[in-house]
Formats: C-alpha cells, structure tokens, sequence
C-alpha cells in the first residue's frame, strides 16, 4: 500500500511537471513575434513603467499615480508597476515586457488547481483543469500581451475565492487575510475587477451568510483589511471622478438610446448574447486583440461538461453553499459587460472563464466517475476530438493569426519604428510622414506631436528621456520632427509609398504618395504592408528644399 501510494505521488509530480512545462512553453513560445506589433495601450504602460522607474513620475509628471492617465481614459496601476523591474532587470525586448502577463497566467493556473480541488476532490483532474484553464482561448491570447491588468485579476479573483472558503472551511485569520489582500489586487489591476469583485463578494455573502455569522470576525478582519488597502484608490477616485465616469460614460449601454425601457433592453440583448453558443464555442469576441477570429472564448470540445457541470451545480446548490456560490457567480458573470455598448466583449466579462471552467471540471468529473460503459465511451471520444481541437487551435494560433492580427496590433508601423530607431545615428533627426499612421475613417490623422495616441510609441521606441518629456511634453527638435516635404539636417526618413484617398463616390483607395523623397536619398530598409505597400526608411541629407 505504502508503495503504491508513492508511486502515485511520484506520477503525479511527474504529470504536474509536465503539463506546467507545456503550459508554459506555448506561453512563451515566439512571444517576441507573436502577435505581431504592439498595441497603443501596450506600449503607454511600459513607457510610463520606464517613466516610474528613471523619475519616480508618469509621462505626465505625476508622482507614482494609483492610476495612469492613458488617451484621455486611465490605466489600473498592477500591470504598469509590474513592468518596472522587468524594464529594469531586462530592458525594453517586447519578450521581456510580455514576461509579467505570463507570470500571472501562470500563478493564476496554479492557484486555479487549488479551487478546483475545492470543488471536485479529484487531484488529477483538478491538474487537468487547471491546465486547460491555462489555454483557454478566453484567456490565452491576453495573457501573450501587456493590454491590461486582466490577468492579475484574474489571479486576484482565483485566490480570492479559495481563501474565502478556506477561512470559513479552516476558521483562519491568515486565510482572511490572504483573501483581503487577493480582493483588493483583483480591484486594482483592472477597472472590470471593482464592479465584478464587489458582485461576487455579494454573492458568496449571500450563499454562505449563516455560515458568516458564525465566522464573523473572519469577515469582519477582511472587510477592514480592504477597506485599508483600498484608501489609495478612493481618494484618487474621489479627487478625480473622471477616472471611473469618463471611460463608462463613451462606452456605456445607454448612451444613444432614447429611454430606460430600451436601455433595459439592450442589456438583456447583451446578456443572452453572453450565454450564447455562438460567444462560448463558436465564435466569440470578433476583436482580434482578444481573440483569434477561428474559435469561442471556451473549446467547443467542453461544452457537453459543461452542460452537465451547470446541470449538477443547480440541482446541489440549494443544500451546498460552495455550489450555491459557484451558481450565482455564473449566472452574473457578465453584470459589467452588458453595462457597455460592445457586443460579446470577452475582456468585461474574463471573469467568467473561472467559474464556467469551474463547472465544466464538475460536468467532466462526473463523466469521469461514471460506472455507465456508454458515458465512458462519449468521453473517451471527446477527448479525442478535443485534443484534435486545441492542436489544430494552436496550429492557427502560431501560423495564421500573427498574420490576421497585424493590423490590431499597429504591426506596420511599429516595426518600421523599430527600424528607424535602430538606425538613427546621436547626430541624426528622424523625420516622420504622416503617411505612415494606420488609416482610419473615424479619427484625423495625428497632429504634429503625433498626438492623440502615436506619440507614445515614439516615446518607447525613441527611448526619450522621461524628464524631458515631463518638462515641455514634446519631442526634442534635434531628434524627431514632422516631415514636411524638405530637411534641414540630415537624418532618416520614414515614409509610406502609399496614402488613402477618397474617390468620387467617397470610398477609400491607394493611391502613391505625392511626398517628394530628396534627391541621394539611401534606402536602408523596408516593412511590408501588402504586396505594394511598404514603409520606408531612407538616410536623407540635410538642407534638402525641392
């Protein structure tokens, strides 16, 4: 007995290896290059991390804000302070920024395996699940970008769910504690956490409130813990409103419509969307930032255990206050998402990738622990067909996608501004057409400070000193200039072969950029838009007037 035992824990471990090896090798797996390019939002959080790090201030002088000022809205404060030792052990390599949502992921797996194991009491498949939790496409493709605190909260959310069972469970002051501290991290790393956090602590009040009675000064130990961490957040908050109400206010369900019924109706539209099959399985969140475009936000192979998952938590969640929990949370996983315009935003409602894994590993186990031979078979079969369904989810992932995304992740341009920077010489200025920004209908090209949103890859990838930057909030003339048709010095010049141009019946065609190019100019390097449109750097003399 003795020695089967051990030779259990022995596979076990090994199995534990394993899976965490490969869970981390997909994660880190080309992470320099995909997805391609780097997104605006990106790019303002490692530039203000690298701000923090060299003055102790944001781009805009602010002195270790609770919030980052980011194109009119404000980032949440975890993922920009997280990127401040990467950027100063490591450096500025898109691999490296990338590292701390991949850290987190990685936490939030294993902590996932220990919620799981709450629920289901069955090591081995809480493995399994905690592993598949790690690949989700709801959550896999975020975790390979800097876009948000998602997965810090994510983490919060997870820890603070096994540490409120476990201070009831366990009668502990440390495991409230620990649940205080996960709470307050899932409120600060994203704006989503603070209106989903405070919703799921009303429904773990609500499911366990006779128990909470009795454990009340467990309760009473983490409500002080919060409401201490929390002191920074509110004041900010109370001192600018605008960091909660701006964004809320442009993105919120009821703006355009013409009254409360049709504002409710909008919400219930959204919120039968979140259930839908077509978000869940088939097709899921259409922004490619968030998603690859071929999948759902859950593999389609887990949707009969999660049928059944759902199945078993409703028909036990009136006798068992832990599945009681589990229902409420899926039933408001997406409280916040249908508060917004978007349809079938994955990032608003991330939270349900924990509790609807949570019950499909219920659905599972019960396939699992089934003594019925056809049950058996199904499963065995589904597995089959899964593990064909996430092989053929990464074949796409790594081959077409990084292709797909290009343009979501500003590739064109921010690996023409890679290439310029690389080769600019102390003595040189880069001149910048504005032929290269990415076209868009819906907003004017930016203005001559590259405002409102480009400057800041100028920022990273120009690395411009913060301190200069603070002080006048411009680009220094002798480095970076608008293009205006001639030079006065010499230096590069990045530039687009093509422009858009409105026809007579208003769309949108290519037609070659009339910008002069001055005369020896030399060509040191191209990017690639489509077969005939690329971004140029050429080496330019200076004193140039055609």
């Amino acid at each position: 007995m003795h020695t089967s035992l051990q030779r259990e824990k022995i596979l076990f471990f090994g199995a534990s290896i394993i899976l965490i090896t490969a869970s981390v090798l997909l994660h880190v797996w080309k992470l320099s290059s995909i997805p391609r390019g780097f997104y605006v939002d990106e790019a303002s959080l490692a530039y203000n991390a690298y701000s923090i790090l060299e003055t102790g201030k944001d781009e805009h002088g602010n002195s270790f804000p609770v919030f980052f000022k980011c194109f009119g809205n404000y980032q949440d404060p975890v993922m920009a302070y997280s990127l401040v030792p990467v950027i100063y052990v490591f450096g500025f390599e898109k691999w490296d920024l990338k590292l701390p949502s991949v850290i987190y992921i990685a936490i939030a797996s294993v902590a996932f395996f220990f919620l799981l194991d709450l629920y289901i009491r069955e090591k081995w498949l809480s493995l399994l699940g905690a592993f598949l939790f790690s690949i989700l496409p709801w959550t896999f493709p975020l975790s390979r970008t800097v876009i948000g605190g998602y997965m810090p909260m994510l983490l919060g959310m997870i820890c603070g769910w096994y540490f409120l069972l476990r201070t009831l469970r366990d009668k502990s002051i440390l495991y409230a504690i620990f649940a205080g501290f996960s709470w307050t991290i899932t409120m600060y790393a994203h704006q989503i956490g603070r209106p989903m956090g405070v919703i799921m602590l009303a429904c773990f009040a609500f499911s366990f409130y006779k128990i909470i009675f009795k454990r009340l000064k467990f309760i009473i130990m983490l409500i002080i813990l919060m409401a201490t961490c929390l002191v920074p957040m509110t004041l900010s908050i109370l001192h600018n409103p605008e960091i909660i109400f701006r964004r809320i206010s442009v993105i919120g369900v009821w703006s355009g419509s013409e009254g409360i019924i049709e504002t409710l109706l909008k919400m219930a539209q959204r919120y039968i969307e979140y259930f839908s099959p077509s978000f869940l399985f088939i097709s899921g969140d259409r922004n490619l930032r968030h998603n690859t475009g071929n999948s759902g936000e859950l593999f389609l192979f887990l949707l009969p255990f999660l049928i059944c998952g759902i199945y078993m938590t409703f028909i036990h969640s009136r006798r068992n206050p832990y599945l009681r929990f589990l229902l409420l949370c899926i039933l408001t996983y997406p409280a916040a998402a249908i508060l917004t315009t978007d349809h079938m935003h994955s990032t608003r409602c991330m939270n349900g990738a924990i509790c609807l894994s949570l019950a499909t590993m219920i659905g599972f186990k019960y396939f699992w622990r089934s003594n019925r031979k056809s049950l058996r078979i199904i499963l065995a079969v589904i597995l089959f067909f899964g593990t064909a369904e996430v092989c053929r989810y990464f074949k796409d992932y790594f081959g077409s996608y990084p292709e797909r995304s290009k343009f979501d992740f500003n590739s064109p341009l921010t690996d023409s501004l890679k290439l310029s920077f690389m080769n600019l010489k102390p003595e040189e200025i880069l001149y910048v057409s504005k032929s290269i920004f990415p076209y868009d209908p819906e907003n004017p090209l930016p203005d001559d400070s590259f405002k409102p949103n480009y400057y800041i890859y100028f920022l990273l990838y120009g690395r411009f000193d913060p301190n200069y930057y603070q002080r006048t909030g411009t680009f220094p003339p002798e480095r970076l200039i608008p293009y205006k048709g001639k030079t006065a010095n010499p230096g590069l010049l990045l530039v687009s072969n093509m422009v858009p141009a409105k026809n007579a019946d208003g769309k949108v065609s290519l037609i070659r950029n009339p910008e002069p190019i001055p005369d020896n100019a030399e060509l040191l390097g191209e990017v690639a838009v489509n077969k005939s449109w690329r971004l140029s750097v050429f080496r330019i003399p200076g004193n140039w007037n055609p």
